[in-house]
């Protein structure tokens, strides 16, 4: 395209000099003999003939010649004159007033150079954007390039393909696959747990099966993608001009936001699975303590009794009588200390990585000395008051919501804080129970080990539940930090925001007044109508005026130079023609009217391919941000189901339901719903990521066809819009994805501009895995 550009301007540069002085100056050199027969002869001579001037052609259509001739001979006969130099001054200026004359029709060969001069660089100007965001968002740049009134869509150099690709699309693959490798280590870890269930008769092998099974059908769709991710790296490195075997690295800037975003909620889950993996500790040490202290008691039970020994030969026949006390035997409360569980389960919910930071932890701090100031009657009492209290509000909010009406912030609040009052109490209540250790009065050691269970299952119930309310209170403080899409700004007008109709006038009139090639379109419709009065000119009639003016040296002398005097001629000529064969002119005038109305309608239609194109892409990033909203609700309850399906099937079963909920059938559909949860979450991530790429992709879209697209130095869009905040005034690959930043920048900051490239070091070995 540089080299169109070039070509284009040679013609301006002929068409130019056509109205310069252009001189010329020959020279002809004879050495004539001749025999004295023949004609002219004798003859021994030399003739030299010389022309210089100029000739010059005017914006009027006037040209004007001015010539000066000599003859030079010199005779090598002594019969004839030695030397014989004659010269002769011209001078001839023709204007036609009719046809061929005004400026009009003289420059407009000029005129029409330095206008299509101007639509080429235009044009290339406009390609300058397309091929940008041809290599970022890939795509056919012939289609990029747009077809504009029925003219040849843009295209590379003749013969050379360009592969289609695109950087936005590759790194989109690149962030899926990621997704997908933590899918199948997610996967993983779920197949170790069930297995684990499965020796301890908790589920079934056809769970494990089903685990199994998606756990493989994942790892099949991560070596597609990987596949899909390196021919997509290759075709891109053609797309760049650059040899398949070079090494590049995607700058994973634009997608930063959201996988840091992802992070935010993976942290979260980790540090919730941890502190639930610390309760299902403290549950299995506490029964393992008390399991332990019985075997103690028994053990001092039987040391207690008298107990004989025998006695070896030769130390006597008295019989050795012990005791517990004999032998040191102490009571098993001094054996072993009581297991600590108030202050492992105060550690868990207050020190866990979970609660750091959260208000919950502070509550829980704060309002659990309370709770413990209370006596036994006084819990039940407060817990039982703040229950009536709860159904209340529950009666009013659900009164509220039935007659259309909004539930006051006040007594949501209220009601949020009685939830946790009720739960913090039950819990204290709950502890209270345990550590008064009641199932030790019950004989039957069966009955004895479910009631401990049950005991301490409440506990672990009451704390899971405050651990549930922190995670809830990290992912709703999570979500305040989903990353904005970048702004979509026109003219100070937020096109976001504004309505509709509002948004397609500002983008259609900025369309309009800004686009190259509609001012080329506009530009040839101009040339169109000035080809009507060439056209019409060549109907006319010819009436030419032509001044002649001649001088002349003396003749047969030696005096070139004494030109003037009486030798002189000037002569006025008139010429003139009547039109009366204009038959071809006349096509080419007809022809030029119809040209003229062709190239209006293609105007218009221009103008309306515009129109169409911007409205459908405002439209369209309005439905996608709206998409995006709603993905990211769909993210967070993805999220958000995964932990419940997975709370769910690790959870311990009521007693009174465990038979219902160990049974085959339901267990295998706890199975099938965490397995289904987590698959969504994948969906759900891969979509948000497809509709960013989307959302970025015809965000280049439009502000390409309304030519607000500066570029850089390299290239690469200067895009400011993307940095300014909503309320601004008027004015490759997985370990790409996963890389921090370069130091002092962010992604956030940059929008979509890309840093200076760098060269990577290549690899012994080719390629290295993404």
């Amino acid at each position: 395209r540089r080299e169109d550009l070039y070509l284009a301007a040679l013609p301006v540069t002929l068409e130019r000099f056509a109205f310069a002085a252009q001189w010329f100056a020959t020279e002809e050199a004879i050495r004539e003999r001749f025999g004295r027969e023949a004609p002219g002869g004798p003859t021994n001579r030399w003739v030299f003939n010389s022309n210089v001037g100029f000739n010059k052609l005017f914006p009027t259509g006037a040209l004007l010649l001015f010539q000066l001739a000599n003859r030079t001979v010199i005779n090598l006969t002594g019969d004839l004159k030695h030397t014989i130099s004659e010269s002769t001054l011209l001078l001839d200026l023709v204007q036609p007033l009719l046809r061929g004359g005004g400026k009009a029709v003289t420059l407009e060969a000029l005129t029409q150079a330095e206008r299509n001069l101007l639509y080429e660089i235009r044009s290339y100007a406009r390609f300058r954007e397309q091929f940008y965001v041809f290599i970022a968002a890939g795509g056919d740049l012939g289609r990029a390039a747009g077809q504009v009134a029925g003219r040849a869509a843009l295209a590379l150099t003749p013969g050379v393909i360009a592969p289609t690709q695109g950087y936005l699309p590759i790194l989109q693959i690149s962030a899926q696959l990621a997704n997908e490798r933590r899918n199948v280590a997610a996967l993983e870890r779920l197949l170790e747990m069930f297995r684990a269930f499965r020796e301890g008769e908790l589920v079934t092998q056809l769970q494990v099966d089903q685990v199994e099974q998606q756990l493989l059908n994942s790892r099949n769709n991560v070596l597609n993608t990987e596949l899909n991710y390196r021919d997509s790296l290759d075709r891109f490195k053609l797309q760049l001009g650059l040899p398949p075997g070079v090494d590049i690295e995607l700058e994973a800037s634009t997608l930063q936001p959201l996988v840091r975003q992802f992070s935010r909620y993976d942290v979260v889950v980790r540090q919730f699975a941890g502190a639930a993996g610390e309760l299902e500790r403290l549950r299995a040490e506490a029964i393992g303590a008390e399991l332990q202290e019985e075997s103690v008691g028994r053990l001092s039970g039987l040391l207690a009794a008298p107990v004989t020994l025998p006695v070896p030969a030769g130390l006597g026949t008295a019989a050795a009588t012990t005791s517990a006390a004999r032998l040191g035997a102490e009571p098993p409360e001094a054996l072993l200390p009581p297991f600590p569980l108030r202050a492992r389960v105060e550690q868990i919910l207050t020190a866990s990585p979970l609660v750091q930071g959260t208000q919950i932890r502070t509550r829980i701090s704060e309002r659990w000395v309370e709770w413990r100031k209370l006596t036994d009657k006084e819990v039940f009492e407060r817990v039982n008051l703040l229950k009536e209290v709860r159904r209340k509000l529950e009666l009013l909010r659900d009164k509220l919501s039935i007659e259309g009406k909004e539930f006051p912030e006040k007594d949501r609040q209220r009601l949020e804080e009685v939830y946790f009052e009720i739960d913090l109490g039950e819990m204290e209540d709950a502890l209270r129970d345990y550590l008064t250790r009641p199932w030790r009065k019950i004989p039957d050691p069966v009955v004895r080990v479910s009631a401990q269970a049950d005991l301490l299952q409440r506990v672990v119930r009451s704390a899971f539940s405050m651990l549930s309310r922190a995670r809830r209170e990290r992912l709703d403080a999570i979500t305040e930090s989903w990353p904005e899409l970048p702004a979509l700004r026109v003219g100070g007008v937020d096109l976001l925001q504004v309505d509709l109709a509002e948004a397609q006038a500002v983008v259609a009139q900025t369309a309009l007044t800004n686009r190259f090639d509609l001012m080329n379109a506009r530009a040839q419709l101009v040339d169109a109508w000035r080809q009507i009065a060439i056209a019409a000119n060549a109907l006319m009639g010819v009436f030419n005026v032509r001044y002649h003016w001649e001088a002349f040296s003396p003749f047969g002398e030696a005096k070139p130079l004494a030109i003037g005097g009486s030798r002189q001629q000037h002569q006025l000529f008139f010429n003139a023609e009547l039109p009366l064969v204009r038959k071809s002119e006349r096509n080419v005038y007809r022809a030029a009217l119809i040209s003229y109305q062709r190239q209006r309608r293609e105007v218009m239609a221009a103008e309306d391919a515009v129109l169409v194109a911007v409205r459908e892409e405002i439209r369209q990033l309005r439905v996608l941000a709206e998409n995006y909203r709603i993905q990211k609700r769909l993210v967070e309850l993805a999220y958000l189901q995964v932990e419940n399906a997975e709370d769910t099937f690790r959870a311990p079963p009521e007693p009174v339901a465990q038979q219902r909920i160990t049974g085959a059938a339901t267990a295998a559909a706890l199975t099938q719903q965490l397995l289904n949860a987590q698959a969504s979450l994948l969906r759900a991530q891969n979509q948000t990521y497809q509709i960013w790429i989307n959302y970025l992709t015809t965000r280049l879209f439009l502000y390409r066809d309304l030519e607000l697209m500066p570029l850089d130095p390299r290239g690469v869009w200067i895009d400011e819009s993307a940095n300014l905040p909503r309320d601004a005034g008027p004015n490759g690959c997985p370990s790409a994805i996963q890389q921090p930043a370069p130091p002092g920048s962010s992604a956030d900051e940059r929008g979509d501009q890309l840093p200076a490239p760098r060269s990577l070091p290549s690899p012994p070995g080719g390629d290295g895995p993404p």
